[in-house]
């Protein structure tokens, strides 16, 4: 019990701290359940690909699955094999790259309100941003009169999630406790606005998008898919999709705050690439520096700061038995740390992503998106949105933090900034304005 509260108390310190104890650590659980903490990628390696027929998320997606029932984060085994083959063309270059043009246009409109005559919250202006990606990017709608709303419900799924998966023996979800009745508030105010996004996509004019995607799918039976699994998938990326990239801008825009170098070096590439005319789909590969900041934050701030599985059968890994019904911790935070793959691990040097390079580290080192069947897959969307984002920022605005407020990680879901990331902005150059 008392490690479980120093769990509690500061998850990423307990989860370093482990490191000294080996690559598989067994903790004392207060469930009964085994549990492991991995730390080596040649394990990972085997939990998330290998071995991967003898690993379900199991409670986690069960916790997830609350709020966003079983799309593809949560879905399990053969049904995720399927929804993941299903979805996979939603997200080829060529509708990538339609989306990136509504992003763009989104980015230039966000950035040209924000208020920058004083310091301001960067973090919450980044989330209302990433929110219209989402429906504009992907769906093919606006947010509309849901926006404050659609905020509500996130941070509430997301704070409830978060503590539900944090408590050993988490309280029975039909007791009517003030959290679940809360909870199920929520989830009814998420359905009640995507069921209506899905009557108002039957008139309006299709275009290709991942929700014209899936309201073309077809089940195993030849027939469409049912409204509550295109419900499941769609609450999948509002609530997954766009807090993950609007946390890792925040986290890139600090690290920049930090590093004037970087910053100086960031700015150069941009002003090169793009002179004065806004960014475009093809931008994407033609800024590689920028790439590698992204590549690097998400080495030190990855989003997906934990990852949890569970063993259906025993695995022998490393010469080590997990017995079935065990539990896994990997996080990619503390293994992107380790000074056994990347040299002075703790230091913010975009230089290590240059691809001209060899990566000198293991795969399973560096999983910002995970590995394996389960691999993200919005990767190439989410760095195509965030080095699109991350140039149109560069290009008309410099920034500082506010150095009052401590910048430390909020491990929640998603690696979150405690508080929010607070800076002051100045324009540089107004050219959005004639958009």
């Amino acid at each position: 019990m008392r490690r479980y509260r120093q769990f509690r108390r500061n998850p990423i310190a307990f989860l370093e701290n482990t490191k000294t104890f080996g690559d598989v650590v067994k903790i004392p659980s207060v469930n009964r359940q085994p549990t492991y903490i991995i730390h080596h990628p040649n394990v990972i390696r085997s939990i998330l690909a290998l071995d991967e027929p003898k690993i379900i998320k199991g409670s986690s997606a069960k916790v997830l699955g609350l709020t966003l029932g079983e799309g593809l984060l949560t879905s399990e085994r053969s049904k995720h094999y399927r929804q993941r083959r299903q979805l996979q063309p939603a997200f080829h270059a060529s509708m990538v790259e339609r989306a990136c043009a509504d992003i763009i246009q989104l980015t230039a409109k966000h950035i040209a309100n924000w208020d920058v005559r004083g310091t301001f919250c960067v973090s919450d202006a980044l989330l209302d941003l990433t929110l219209d990606i989402v429906f504009e990017g992907l769906f093919g709608a606006e947010v509309g009169k849901d926006r404050a709303l659609l905020h509500e419900i996130i941070e509430c799924s997301v704070e409830y999630s978060a503590n539900r998966l944090m408590q050993a023996i988490p309280m029975p979800y039909w007791m009517p406790t003030p959290s679940n009745q809360r909870h199920r508030r929520a989830v009814e105010q998420l359905d009640d606005i995507l069921y209506r996004l899905l009557d108002n996509m039957k008139d309006t004019p299709e275009r290709p998008t991942l929700l014209s995607h899936l309201l073309h799918m077809q089940d195993e039976t030849g027939q469409p898919l049912p409204m509550e699994e295109i419900r499941d998938e769609l609450a999948t990326f509002v609530i997954g999709g766009h807090e993950t990239t609007a946390n890792l801008l925040s986290w890139v825009l600090y690290l920049l705050s930090e590093h004037p170098s970087v910053t100086e070096n960031v700015r150069k590439e941009v002003d090169n690439v793009l002179g004065p005319r806004i960014p475009t789909s093809a931008d994407v590969h033609h800024l590689p520096y920028v790439r590698q900041v992204i590549r690097e934050t998400l080495r030190l701030y990855p989003p997906a700061w934990t990852m949890l599985r569970e063993t259906t059968d025993q695995l022998t890994v490393e010469n080590i038995e997990i017995p079935a019904g065990s539990s896994l911790i990997i996080s990619p935070y503390v293994v992107h740390r380790d000074e056994r793959w990347f040299q002075r691990a703790d230091e913010f040097i975009p230089e290590r992503f240059d691809e001209a390079n060899a990566h000198q580290w293991p795969r399973f080192a560096y999983i910002p998106f995970g590995g394996g069947s389960r691999t993200c897959i919005g990767n190439t969307f989410a760095m195509a949105e965030a080095t699109l984002v991350l140039a149109a920022i560069v290009k008309r605005y410099t920034w500082h933090h506010d150095k009052t407020r401590f910048v430390q990680p909020e491990p929640s879901v998603s690696l979150r900034v405690d508080g929010g990331l607070w800076a002051t902005f100045d324009e540089r150059a107004p050219f959005y304005q004639a958009l």
